[in-house]
């Protein structure tokens, strides 16, 4: 079989978004080559109330565990729900380069630069 059945999934608690987000990583291999991929759920604070009234108690301390946790996750490739989570454009040219190469995976070089980009993106944007 060309392809490994097997299937692991790791839930990675990234509360702030909402007090249950959770991001998932699972590692899969092209080529011999194994990639770690993360669907990213959110740290966008979005319509969140951090302050005077928080949307939830602990929202804070949530968004700064999750900044923490983030930083420790080494992602090959990042699938997100919002395109604006990442260079969507120049990642869609990329894959559509690889793929008219034949390859099956595709993984953007700049990818740990770009979660970088977002976690201090969202950092910016929650204040913190």
């Amino acid at each position: 079989a060309p392809f490994d059945t097997t299937l692991t999934l790791t839930a990675n608690l990234t509360a702030g978004h909402s007090a249950g987000c959770t991001s998932w990583t699972m590692p899969v291999t092209s080529e011999g080559v194994r990639h770690t991929v993360v669907f990213f759920c959110s740290a966008t604070v979005a319509g969140n109330r951090l302050a005077p009234k928080p949307q939830y108690p602990g929202i804070i301390a949530d968004y700064r565990r999750t900044f923490r946790r983030l930083k420790t996750i080494e992602a090959d490739i990042l699938l997100a729900p919002h395109a604006e989570f990442f260079r969507f454009q120049r990642a869609l040219i990329a894959c559509e380069e690889a793929l008219s190469e034949g390859t099956q995976i595709v993984v953007a070089p700049s990818n740990l630069s770009l979660c970088d980009e977002f976690i201090n993106s969202a950092r910016q944007s929650s204040g913190r």
